[in-house]
C-alpha cells in the first residue's frame, strides 16, 4: 500500500470586506483586512509554511500586505497583485501561525481615483507537494470625492484707510498668488 499526498485545504467564512478611499492623499493606515476567519487544514502535513494571496482582477494602485513585524516568522513579497507568504529561513512556523498571518492580510488602493470594481481575492496554501484549491473573497471598493484645495502663496496684504472721503484709488489686492487643486478631478 503506497501513501498518497493529501492536498491541503483552506476555507473562508465570507466577511464582506469593504475598502473606502481616504479623503485626500492615501493614508498609510487606510487598509482593510480581507478575511479574519480563514481556516487551514492538511491531513498528512504537520505544518503548512507558505501561501499565496492573489487579486485576480488587480487594478492600478491595488496593494496586498502582511505586517511581518507582527508575523515575524514569515516573509511577504508582493509582485503583480500576488502576495507570497513564506516561512523565513531559520524560522519554524506552525500551521496556526500561517493561518493567523493569512487572517491579517490587508487590501488597499493607493490612488485618488480607485476603480470601484469589486476585487476578487484568492487564497491558496501549499504543503510543499501540492497546492490547495483557491478560497475566494470579494472586496468592495468605494471611491470618495476628494475635497478641492485652495492655498494662498502670497505674503500678508496690508491696507491703510484713507483720510477723509473714500478715494477710489485706495484699494488693496488681498492676494494675487494662489494654487488650487483637486486630487481626483479638475476644478471648474
Amino acid at each position: 500500500v503506497g501513501a498518497t499526498d493529501d492536498t491541503p485545504t483552506i476555507s473562508i467564512v465570507d466577511g464582506n470586506p469593504a475598502f473606502t478611499e481616504s479623503q485626500g492623499s492615501h493614508a498609510a493606515n487606510n487598509v482593510t483586512v480581507i478575511n479574519n476567519a480563514i481556516t487551514l487544514a492538511d491531513l498528512d502535513t504537520a505544518a503548512l509554511k507558505n501561501a499565496t494571496v492573489e487579486i485576480t482582477n488587480v487594478k492600478a494602485g491595488d496593494v496586498l500586505a502582511l505586517d511581518t513585524s507582527t508575523h515575524t516568522k514569515f516573509d511577504a513579497t508582493l509582485s503583480g497583485g500576488v502576495l507570497t507568504i513564506a516561512e523565513k529561513s531559520g524560522q519554524t512556523a506552525s500551521t496556526a501561525e500561517l493561518q493567523a498571518a493569512l487572517r491579517a492580510v490587508t487590501f488597499a488602493n493607493t490612488t485618488d481615483t480607485p476603480d470601484t470594481t469589486a476585487r476578487t481575492i484568492e487564497f491558496k496554501v501549499s504543503d510543499g507537494n501540492s497546492t490547495s484549491v483557491a478560497a475566494t473573497e470579494s472586496v468592495a471598493v468605494t471611491a470618495t470625492n476628494d475635497i478641492p484645495s485652495f492655498t494662498f502663496t502670497d505674503g500678508t496684504p496690508s491696507f491703510t484707510e484713507s483720510q477723509g472721503t473714500h478715494a477710489s484709488n485706495n484699494e488693496t489686492v488681498i492676494n494675487d498668488s494662489f494654487t488650487a487643486g483637486d486630487l481626483d478631478g479638475s476644478i471648474a
